[in-house]
């Protein structure tokens, strides 16, 4: 995010409203907690946004601030006097020792995180680098080059290459299923649509999703002419009701499509089940399951397909990709032939489709990525393990099943009233720390999917008004890691 604005958070600590020049928006709106009233400007120039305080004020104060003049006065930063526990609470909660009150700034003068580097130059940063929500990591240029000194070699860059063929042998490996039972895409949406386009028997214009989901899952069955229904979600688990599905509406679908939420692993069961009874083939968006996929893998019955992302947001990623696995080899090749044209081993087109083939320069990566995928895990499962531990700490839950084993790349907190997840982000944000809403409030928020048919959607209202996406990455560093939860301590 790169913006040259200022954003005011009143004495209530409400974040009234951004302005850059002549545009305004509201973010945030109605969180409350006690913090100062703060001025920020937001830098531009930077890897990332870089957020300097250029005043303070109280409620009886009147400032102003033009031509980007800083001012200089200060109070003491939030961070340093932590309510209720104290810092030695939060170095506990997260496994840290007890260090100088400086410690706890990421990126401060004497004592850096390298996970959230600070710039130099800019003057003296009350509040230091913006800790981002996310900062993705794939394969280094070195790791990365044997593979395309091979494309180099080959000149074969798309179109099902060597590289392609060896990365989904060494994925179809990983996930413990033949190779006829895998297939891989330019990227998750179009891997949803292929995966729609191709289900069988092709009857029914509906498909039953969570209300409480990425776009994308809306967006892909759109993609095909379908109709998408937005279903409720379970409150402990956070997946779809499928029990409290109509059954009108069952009978008029043409598959179900659950979501595996934020990683979590797969409920093949009750998926499965409702899928079989109904005579309706199961497309799973498990987006971020690349690890619990392979430890539950796909179960026998239904025709089902599984869809795991490789965007460079998810625990092992090419940039952009996707690939599927199927308990029925048939319908990988259809999904094969949907994403090329509709081609079935000649350059005419038996069937609808489109081209959503994988490059071999993202096989590159992939394969790069899979050679350090052991020593990734293991720096994932400690990120894990420390964060789980802190929210414990505040008596705070993560995702369902985060902690218990596999890994997700995302940590999202739960929190008890809207209230408090609203104050949460109100905390964080003036303590330069990014928090986000992945899935917003529901799909049914989204402009352009307002008008989709659903159900009641009492607990998708309820749970996406409480949960909060933190700063999480796999090297995070125990600087940022401590610097967040002193913020999550004071909003709670």
């Amino acid at each position: 995010m790169h913006l040259a604005s200022l954003m005011e958070v009143n004495a209530h600590g409400e974040h009234e409203s951004i302005s850059n020049d002549n545009k305004r928006g509201v973010i945030h709106s109605a969180a409350r907690s006690a913090i100062p009233s703060v001025a920020w400007n937001m830098t531009d120039g930077f890897d990332g946004c870089f957020v300097e305080v250029v005043r303070v004020r109280h409620p009886s104060e009147s400032w102003q601030c033009g031509n980007g003049r800083a001012y200089t006065r200060t109070l003491p930063h939030p961070l340093r006097h932590p309510p209720r526990y104290g810092r030695s609470f939060i170095a506990s909660a997260i496994g840290r020792e007890d260090k100088a009150a400086g410690s706890l700034h990421g990126g401060a003068p004497g004592n850096p995180d390298p996970s959230c580097p600070s710039p130099e130059g800019v003057g003296a940063l009350v509040v230091p680098t913006l800790v981002p929500v996310f900062r993705p990591l794939l394969p280094s240029a070195q790791e990365i080059l044997p593979y395309l000194e091979r494309i180099d070699q080959t000149r074969w860059y798309t179109n099902f290459g060597p590289l392609l063929d060896e990365f989904e042998q060494r994925l179809a490996t990983h996930f413990d299923v033949d190779a006829s039972c895998i297939a891989t895409a330019a990227n998750g949406t179009l891997a949803l649509m292929a995966s729609v386009a191709t289900a069988t028997p092709a009857r029914g214009q509906d498909v039953p999703i969570p209300a409480w989901t990425f776009p994308a899952t809306a967006l892909a069955v759109l993609g095909t002419g379908l109709r998408p229904y937005l279903c409720d979600i379970e409150e402990e688990s956070w997946v779809i009701d499928v029990a409290n599905i109509p059954p009108a509406v069952i009978r008029r679908s043409r598959a179900l499509m659950p979501v595996a939420p934020f990683g979590a692993v797969p409920r093949f069961d009750s998926w499965m089940a409702c899928a079989e009874h109904s005579g309706i083939p199961l497309i799973v968006d498990a987006a971020a399951s690349f690890d619990q996929l392979a430890s539950v893998g796909v179960p026998f019955g239904a025709p089902t397909m599984v869809m795991v992302s490789l965007h460079a947001t998810k625990a092992l990623g090419v940039g952009e990709g996707a690939v599927v696995v199927s308990n029925d080899p048939a319908w990988i090749e259809r999904f094969r032939q949907y994403i090329n044209f509709g081609f079935s081993g000649t350059r005419r087109s038996d069937a609808p489709g489109i081209n959503a083939k994988l490059s071999e320069y993202a096989a590159a990566v992939g394969l790069a990525a899979l050679d350090g995928w052991a020593q990734a895990r293991r720096q994932w499962v400690q990120t894990t393990a420390v964060f789980a531990k802190g929210l414990r700490a505040l008596e705070l839950r993560a995702q369902p099943g985060f902690g218990n084993g596999e890994i997700s790349p995302y940590c999202v907190a739960e929190f008890a009233s809207r209230e408090i997840c609203d104050r949460a982000i109100a905390v964080l944000a003036a303590d330069g720390i990014e928090s986000r809403r992945w899935w917003g409030l529901g799909l049914h928020t989204n402009p352009s999917l307002s008008d989709l048919p659903r159900g009641h959607l009492t607990r998708t209202d309820d749970i996406s008004g409480r949960t909060i996406g933190l700063p999480f990455w796999r090297d995070i560093g125990s600087e940022t890691t401590e610097r967040v939860f002193t913020a999550l301590l004071k909003a709670v």
